[in-house]
């Protein structure tokens, strides 16, 4: 018998764009055009006179994102927020699916971005039929990845406990 070195899928069944849901703070947005997030961790390295590193720091993670609504929705989301906006913070939950993980079961995958505070707001307008739409970028405290019921903490950069 062969051994594919290829993943096959029940029903060839992957998670994509229009399978998420954004919850930003217990209202759902609907009219999201892109959704980024992404932790980058600096490490340092310790470096002696060998030519390999002795060791590496635990280093600093820098958690950002963006996302890009309609105009109509950027304005609730505002409106949501209130008036000094750029200071409230706001938790995005974003969950994937569901989709088949089986021909019985349905599984869903959830991201949790906490304590998000918005960095920069872009409004770029051009002619034609495009719909228009507002571009803001995120700071983020924290990203639990891989959420949800089977995993409420998250699969996080650093071990918070």
């Amino acid at each position: 018998m062969a051994i594919s070195r290829f993943t096959q899928r029940i029903n060839g069944f992957v998670y994509g764009y229009s399978d998420i849901n954004v919850d930003i703070n217990g209202t759902i947005f609907d009219e999201v055009t892109e959704l980024t997030y992404d932790a980058t961790i600096e490490k340092g390295e310790l470096r002696g006179t060998s030519p390999v590193p002795a060791g590496y720091t635990i280093g600093y993670t820098t958690y950002k994102g963006s996302m890009t609504l309609s105009k109509d929705q950027a304005t609730k989301f505002m409106k949501a927020l209130g008036n000094g906006f750029a200071a409230v913070p706001f938790t995005i939950t974003v969950t994937y699916g569901p989709t088949r993980d089986s021909l019985t079961e349905l599984k869903t995958a959830t991201d949790v971005l906490n304590g998000c505070a918005i960095a920069s707001i872009s409004n770029s307008h051009t002619p034609g039929a495009t719909a228009l739409q507002v571009k803001f970028d995120l700071v983020i405290q924290d990203i639990a990845f891989e959420g949800g019921a089977e995993n409420p903490g998250g699969l996080r950069a650093f071990n918070p406990n």
